[in-house]
C-alpha cells in the first residue's frame, strides 16, 4: 500500500485496463443486443476515457524520469506551499510546473493521432 500511496500516477492504468474488461458486462446490462465490444457511443466514450488515462499516466512516468525535481514538486509540496506563495511566485511556479506536464501530455495525445 504505501507503494500505491508514493506512486500514484499507476492507479491509472489499472483502474483503465479494469474498466476495459468490464465493460462487455455493463454494456449487456444497458443493451442486450450490444457486442462484447460494440463501436457505439458508449464504447467510445470509455475507450477515449482508458486513452486519456494511459497517457496521463506516461506523462507522469516521463515527467518523473526526465524532470524529477519538477514531479517532487508537483506530487509532494505543491499543495502546502501554494498557499503561502505570494502572487507572483503562485504564478510563475504553477505555470513552469503545469506548462511541462500540459505539454507533455499534448504530445504525446498528438503523437498517438499520428501512430
Amino acid at each position: 500500500m504505501k507503494f500505491l500511496k508514493k506512486y500514484n500516477e499507476l492507479w491509472l492504468l489499472p483502474i483503465g485496463i479494469l474498466l476495459w474488461l468490464l465493460s462487455p458486462v455493463l454494456f449487456r446490462q444497458v443493451d442486450e443486443t450490444a457486442a462484447p465490444y460494440d463501436v457505439a457511443v458508449f464504447q467510445k466514450i470509455i475507450f477515449g476515457l482508458i486513452v486519456f488515462s494511459f497517457c496521463t499516466f506516461n506523462v507522469w512516468i516521463i515527467l518523473r524520469l526526465t524532470f524529477p525535481n519538477v514531479f517532487k514538486y508537483l506530487t509532494e509540496t505543491f499543495d502546502s506551499e501554494f498557499l503561502n506563495l505570494n502572487p507572483e511566485q503562485k504564478c510563475d511556479r504553477l505555470k513552469i510546473s503545469l506548462a511541462l506536464f500540459a505539454l507533455y501530455l499534448l504530445g504525446l495525445l498528438l503523437a498517438m493521432q499520428v501512430l
